[in-house]
C-alpha cells in the first residue's frame, strides 16, 4: 500500500495528548512520552498547528521540545501521532515519563547486528547533588501474601559507594524477604569485599571451590569436599586464631606433610605414637609419648629434652649438642652465647661448656667436667663474680655446706690452687667499691707459706700522727680465758677478748659490732688491730726501761 508522509503503524494505536502553559518567554518544554522526530507530534498554539522542524524541534533525549519562538501566555497542546502504548512494547520510539505500570510481559529487543549491541535497560538517577550511599535504582519483585497485601519478596538494589570524581565506586545488593523482613543476602562492592550475609553458602554436589591465584593461567587450587558421613564444621579461624575442626579430623594416615619445593623438609608420623620433623631429609626433632628430642635418633628416656647431633660422632673436642643464644637478627653471625656438650675423649665422657662473646664469635668461659669439677677460663680478669642480691644477708654470698656423712677433719671447704705459680702474686684479694680499692688479701709468699695482709699504702692515708698512751691503753684491756657454749660440757678454756668489753675499753676498729642474733651476726674481734697499740706500748715500756737503766747506772757511778 502506498502512502504519503510517515509510515503508518503496524498495530492499532491510541493517540494521546499533553497540555502545556506558555508564558511568552519559555521556549523549552518536556514531553511525557519520548518521540523520535518533530513529525511524531501535532502541536497547536492558539489553535494554530505549528510547522515541524521550523516552529519546533525535538532534542536528542526525545523528550525536550524547543520552539523557535516562545509560545504566548496561555494553554497550548500537543498530540502524539503514533504511540503504541497499549502494547507495552518500547520500540525505541517512545519512553514513559514519571511513574508508570506495565501490564503483562515486557520485552526489550535490539535488532542491531553489531557484536557489542545489546538491549539495555538503564535506571538513571539524575541527581544534582549525589552523595555516598545514595540509591541509584532498584528492581523490586513484588507479590501478594495470604492477607491480600502487596509484598516485596526480593530486590536488586544499587547504591553509590563513592561519588568522588575519578574514584567512583558502586555497590549492588541482592535482598530477600526473611521472616517478614527484607534483608541483604549478598553485597558486591566496587572497591571492597563481596559479602554474604544471614545464611550459609552451599555448594551443591559436584561443585568445587577453585582459587585462581595471583596469575590468571591454567594452574588453580581446588578445594573439594567429598561426601561426609555426617555434618562437619571447619572454623577459620577459631577464638585462638587457629583452624578448628569440629566433630572431625584430618587423617594423614602416616603420610608426610611436605613443606618445601624439593620435598626434603616435612612432618611425618609413620611411627606409631611419634612425630618426626625432617630438614634436609634428616630427622632433626622427634616427639613421642615420653618426651621431645632435638636431633634425630629414636632413643627416649623418661620425659626429657634431648639434644643430639646425628652427624658428630664421638671424640675429644667434638660437640654433641648445643643451645645458641642469638641476637635479634636470628643469624649464625648473631650468636652471643652458647651452652654446649663437648666430648672429653672417645669414651663418651662429656663436659658441659659455657661460652660468651659477641658478634660472630664466642669463647669458653666456664666448664663443668665429667668428674664434677667446675673450671673457669683463666684468660679473663674476673673468673667468678657474685653480686649480693639480699642486702644484709647473713647466709653469705658464696656458701659451702659440709656433707655430715662424709665430712672428716681433713676436709677443706675451700681450696685456692695456684699450682705452677712460682711468684708471690697468687692471692685472694678483698676489694671495696670506688676509691677504697683493695683493703686486704691472702698472699702466697713462696711455695710453703702464705700471709694475711691489709692495705697500708701511705698514698691511701691522710692525717698521719704518732700514737700516744700505748701502755695506758693496753693496761685497760682485759685479756680473758673462757669456754665456748657451743662446745658443751667438755669445752676447754680458750684465750682472747670479749668483744663488748674491748669495744668499751678500746674504741677502735679492732671490734666489729654485731647484730641481735649472736649465731648469725655476732660481735667480732680483729686481734691484728691491737698490734699497733701493742707496739706503741712496747716502745713506751722500752723507753722507761732505758730511762731506769740510765738512772741506775748514774746512781751506781755516784
Amino acid at each position: 500500500m502506498t502512502y504519503i508522509g510517515l509510515s503508518p503503524p503496524n498495530t492499532f494505536t491510541k493517540s494521546t495528548s499533553q497540555t502545556f502553559t506558555g508564558n511568552g518567554s519559555t521556549t523549552a518544554f518536556t514531553l511525557q512520552t519520548r518521540v523520535a522526530s518533530p513529525e511524531d507530534l501535532e502541536v497547536f498554539v492558539s489553535n494554530v498547528q505549528q510547522q515541524p522542524t521550523e516552529s519546533y524541534t525535538i532534542g536528542s533525549d526525545g523528550v525536550t521540545m524547543t520552539f523557535s519562538e516562545a509560545p504566548p501566555s496561555g494553554t497550548f497542546y500537543v498530540i502524539y501521532r503514533t504511540v503504541a502504548q497499549q502494547s507495552g512494547t518500547d520500540t525505541g520510539a517512545s519512553r514513559l515519563i514519571g511513574d508508570n505500570t506495565f501490564i503483562g510481559n515486557q520485552t526489550i529487543v535490539s535488532t542491531d547486528a553489531g557484536a557489542s549491541a545489546e538491549p539495555t535497560l538503564t535506571l538513571y538517577r539524575n541527581s544534582a547533588s549525589p552523595v555516598d550511599a545514595d540509591v541509584t535504582g532498584s528492581i523490586d519483585f513484588k507479590g501478594r501474601n495470604d492477607n491480600s497485601q502487596d509484598v516485596v519478596y526480593s530486590q536488586i538494589l544499587s547504591r553509590i559507594n563513592d561519588a568522588t570524581d575519578n574514584s567512583e565506586d558502586g555497590r549492588i545488593e541482592l535482598k530477600v524477604k526473611q521472616n517478614g523482613t527484607l534483608g541483604s543476602r549478598m553485597i558486591v562492592s566496587g572497591n571492597g569485599n563481596t559479602l554474604f550475609s544471614n545464611k550459609n553458602v552451599v555448594l551443591n554436589t559436584g561443585v568445587d571451590l577453585v582459587f585462581e591465584g595471583a596469575t590468571g593461567d591454567a594452574n588453580e587450587t581446588t578445594l573439594t569436599a567429598t561426601d561426609p558421613t555426617a555434618d562437619r564444621t571447619i572454623t577459620l579461624p577459631n577464638a585462638t586464631g587457629t583452624v578448628a575442626l569440629q566433630n572431625a579430623s584430618i587423617d594423614m594416615n602416616g603420610t608426610e606433610l611436605i613443606l618445601d619445593a624439593d620435598a626434603d623438609t616435612s612432618i611425618t608420623a609413620d611411627t606409631d605414637d611419634q612425630i618426626d620433623f625432617k630438614a634436609g631429609n634428616i630427622i632433626r626433632a622427634s616427639v613421642n609419648t615420653t618426651g621431645l628430642q632435638i636431633g634425630g635418633t629414636a632413643y627416649f628416656a623418661s620425659p626429657t629434652l634431648t639434644f643430639f647431633d646425628p652427624d658428630s660422632g664421638v671424640g675429644a673436642g667434638v660437640i654433641g649438642g648445643r643451645i645458641n643464644f642469638h641476637t635479634s637478627d636470628g643469624t649464625a653471625s648473631g650468636v652471643s652465647a652458647k651452652i654446649q656438650a663437648k666430648y672429653e675423649d672417645s669414651n663418651g665422657n662429656t663436659s658441659l661448656c659455657f661460652e660468651t662473646g659477641g658478634g660472630s664469635s664466642s669463647t669458653e668461659k666456664m666448664k663443668l667436667t665429667s668428674t664434677g669439677e667446675l673450671q673457669v677460663n683463666g684468660d679473663i680478669n674476673t673468673n667468678i663474680q657474685v653480686t649480693n642480691s639480699k642486702d644484709g644477708s647473713a647466709t653469705g654470698l658464696i656458701r659451702v655446706d659440709a656433707d655430715a656423712s662424709n665430712y672428716t677433719g681433713s676436709t677443706r671447704a675451700f681450696v685456692a690452687d695456684f699450682t705452677g705459680t712460682a711468684h708471690s702474686s697468687a692471692q685472694i684479694g678483698f676489694q671495696l667499691e670506688g676509691s677504697a680499692g683493695v683493703k686486704g688479701s691472702i698472699v702466697s709468699t713462696g711455695n710453703t707459706t702464705c700471709s694475711y695482709v691489709t692495705s697500708s699504702d701511705e698514698r691511701l692515708k691522710t692525717d698521719i700522727e704518732d700514737l700516744t698512751d700505748g701502755l695506758a691503753t693496753i693496761n685497760k684491756i682485759k685479756p680473758r680465758k673462757f669456754k665456748w657454749i657451743s662446745e658443751g660440757e667438755d669445752a676447754k678454756h680458750d684465750h682472747g677478748f670479749v668483744a663488748q668489753e674491748l669495744h668499751e675499753d678500746y674504741d677502735c676498729r679492732a671490734v666489729i659490732v654485731g647484730g641481735d642474733d649472736p649465731l648469725t651476726d655476732p660481735w667480732s674481734v680483729d686481734a691484728s688491730k691491737l698490734v699497733p697499740m701493742l707496739v706503741k706500748a712496747l716502745q713506751e715500756a722500752d723507753a722507761k726501761t732505758e730511762a731506769l737503766t740510765l738512772r741506775v747506772k748514774s746512781l751506781e757511778e755516784a
